[in-house]
């Protein structure tokens, strides 16, 4: 996929961080002080799911379909973390490193 500008890959980053605890937004922003990009993918690797951050995710679950089951639910919360976690890895260090700023 050809992105536009650099303002459709921020708003993408922005979007997928929104749901990201401080701790793991500094954590991240730690992580990616350095212009190598073997550095931002092991930053993005070491993004654990915090308790903020899942309770975070879980409402946006919860919100989207409300009906679902605790377990189905927690299944959830980890797939949309690691999605998020892809797609600023797709968007690249750039984008990230102007959000987080």
């Amino acid at each position: 996929q050809t992105w536009k500008t650099d303002n459709d890959k921020e708003a993408i980053a922005r979007k997928a961080l929104q749901s990201f605890s401080k701790d793991l937004q500094e954590k991240l922003c730690k992580g990616l002080e350095t212009d190598d990009k073997g550095w931002f993918d092991g930053a993005l690797n070491r993004l654990v799911l915090d308790d903020a951050t899942r309770q975070t995710l879980l409402r946006e679950v919860k919100h989207d379909a409300p009906a679902v089951q605790a377990v189905q639910a927690d299944k959830l919360v980890q797939r949309c973390f690691r999605r998020k976690v892809n797609t600023l890895r797709c968007i690249g260090q750039g984008a990230v490193l102007s959000v987080l700023e």
